[in-house]
């Protein structure tokens, strides 16, 4: 006779045999003992966790011949229990949905459910992965699933319920699987090792449990798998080397490398396991499992009722890294688990994972953002503290004063990032200070408007109020308000007529935005009606001041040599701040 594995050997074949899942099973046996067993049940969970044993179970208990009624409890001892048990129950029928999934299958299914069961109480179909089925093949089932025949029970099962038509899961009653806890599993597996004459190391079945991730299938398979590795006797080190799993030492030792910022050892805890034939994506799978556990470990006073690790592990965990940061650990694991589709993604996954660990080993450290508004708030008060106390003199005003103090506090943070040129330092220089940047601020970017001989008297606040429709007209549409910048002319505003002129190269542009100009020129001039004039090159009306022209060729060249002096060198290298553009945005302070 062949060798029958675990998985089959120990099949539970009593709703308490069930592991994990005593929501469901109590809830069946219930059902049976009140008659209240639907004609369609759904069972949905991952693999491995009882849906199909759960279903077999209920065959057995509605067809146990140990009574003349459904019991909670079957015997397993009588005809129909022991054929359902091997497979030969001519009354229950068993479908694989995924190679039987078209609509002939059903049609089959139709017309057998129709007779009467032949031996048994009741004829039960099970459908293993239903979610398989093709759409018209559930559409074939939808008739007699609503008003099956008196005799006929359906059981699905699937792992994947979203797959299944709504019309079939409004007609079923449905029941969510669990995983399986860890715990369960070990349990479970302690006695089938003892049933088996096999010792193993608790450490060992922790292994073997947190690989099967929730499924007793799966750890039995583990477990038939390490019984013919290691033997009758399986320790804990020989499975991880088995189960391909990285040692905890390692994995601190790596996090460690992180935190010290030691690349070196990074590379060789990694490489040593890369050599030892552990596969990088389980390597990176338990580097972030590591760090999970690390960081309910920091913020958990009882890490132990969310863990499922052994106290000694969570002990041997702390030890070392009571000051590494949950902040940092928060960015190891996001920066980490964004490389898992570029490992499965590139030919070369090890020099991907290699460089996001040499990533996290150059991280700083990070500050909360609590603290960064607080050293916002100080700055700000120190800046005003300065201003009140020192006062603008020489007639810069106390903007241009306090946009400076601002500037030399972000000076002094980034000074060591910009190289000095000894060529731009001597002993003649003039200190540069707050005060006298206050002063070239002011000069740059507060310069009045020069009076302008216009054949008709123009208030100056009339360039106020244009260079506020400026401002208005690049909110909505940045190029129109570049372009009339650069062509508009103010000419005249008399009893609420405004009169102004633009070049007819932007004529287009100009019809296109005419309605837009208009709006934001009524609004702010309070005028009746605008009368427009199109200039052309040689037409007198270019002679006249425009918004873009009050800045001239003269001040241009000053403020290029006044962005020479170290000061200005270092913040524009710095920040590379528009300060040209920042220009006609000046008067906000």
């Amino acid at each position: 006779m062949s060798y029958l594995v675990l998985a089959r050997k120990w099949r539970p074949t009593r709703f308490e045999d069930v592991i994990g899942q005593s929501h469901i099973t109590k809830t069946l046996q219930n059902a049976i003992v009140q008659n209240r067993i639907p004609h369609a049940l759904l069972f949905v969970g991952s693999r491995g966790v009882g849906k199909t044993t759960c279903a077999r179970i209920l065959a057995k208990a509605m067809n146990c011949t140990s009574q003349n009624h459904p019991v909670a409890d079957p015997c397993d001892q009588c005809e129909s229990c022991l054929s359902i048990t091997k497979g030969n129950q001519v009354d229950v029928i068993e479908i694989d949905g995924a190679s039987n999934n078209g609509v002939e299958q059903i049609r089959e299914i139709k017309e057998s459910a129709k007779f009467a069961p032949s031996q048994s109480r009741n004829k039960i179909y099970i459908i293993d992965e239903v979610h398989m089925l093709s759409t018209n093949a559930f559409n074939a089932l939808l008739k007699i699933l609503e008003e099956p025949p008196a005799h006929v029970i359906f059981i699905f099962a699937t792992t994947d319920p979203h797959k299944i038509l709504e019309t079939i899961i409004s007609r079923c009653q449905r029941f969510d699987f669990k995983r399986i806890s860890e715990d369960d599993i070990v349990q479970a597996l302690k006695k089938i090792c003892l049933a088996e004459h096999i010792d193993a190391q608790e450490g060992a079945l922790r292994h073997i449990a947190r690989e099967a991730q929730g499924g007793m299938r799966d750890s039995l398979s583990l477990l038939d798998k390490l019984i013919a590795f290691c033997g009758t006797e399986i320790s804990e080190l020989e499975a991880r080397k088995l189960l391909g799993l990285t040692p905890r030492q390692t994995l601190k030792g790596i996090v460690e490398g992180f935190f010290h910022q030691n690349p070196a050892q990074v590379l060789q805890l990694v490489n040593e396991q890369i050599d030892a034939g552990i596969d990088i994506q389980h390597l990176l799978m338990e580097l972030l499992k590591f760090l999970r556990d690390l960081m309910i470990i920091k913020i958990s006073n009882e890490p132990q009722k969310i863990l499922t690790l052994p106290p000694s592990e969570i002990d041997e965990m702390r030890e070392g890294t009571e000051k590494f940061d949950p902040n940092q650990i928060h960015r190891f694991f996001n920066i980490l688990s964004k490389q898992t589709d570029e490992i499965l993604k590139s030919p070369y996954p090890r020099l991907v994972f290699e460089m996001a660990c040499l990533q996290l080993c150059h991280q700083g450290s990070t500050s909360s953002i609590s603290d960064v508004l607080s050293g916002i708030l100080k700055l700000e008060q120190t800046i005003q503290k300065s201003a009140g106390n020192q006062g603008p003199t020489g007639g810069s005003s106390p903007s241009g004063f306090k946009l400076a103090q601002a500037y030399q506090q972000v000076f002094k943070r980034a000074d060591k990032s910009v190289p000095k040129n000894p060529s731009q330092s001597n002993a003649n220089d003039q200190e540069i200070t707050a005060q006298s940047v206050g002063q070239q601020l002011d000069q740059l970017f507060k310069k009045k408007y020069p009076t302008m001989d216009l054949p008709k008297a123009v208030e100056p606040i009339l360039y106020e109020k244009l260079k506020k429709v400026y401002i208005l007209l690049s909110q909505e549409d940045r190029f129109f308000s570049a372009t009339m910048k650069n062509s508009l002319k103010l000419l005249e505003y008399h009893d609420q007529i405004l009169q102004i002129a633009y070049h007819s190269k932007y004529h287009q542009d100009f019809k296109e935005k005419k309605d837009l100009l208009e709006k934001h020129l009524k609004d702010i001039f309070e005028c009746k009606s605008i009368v427009y004039q199109v200039v052309g090159d040689n037409d007198p009306a270019l002679g006249y001041q425009s918004l873009d022209d009050d800045l001239h060729q003269k001040d241009r060249l000053k403020m290029g040599q006044t962005l020479q002096n170290d000061f200005f060198q270092k913040f524009i290298t710095a920040f590379n701040p528009k300060l040209l553009d920042a220009t006609y945005s000046s008067e906000k302070g």
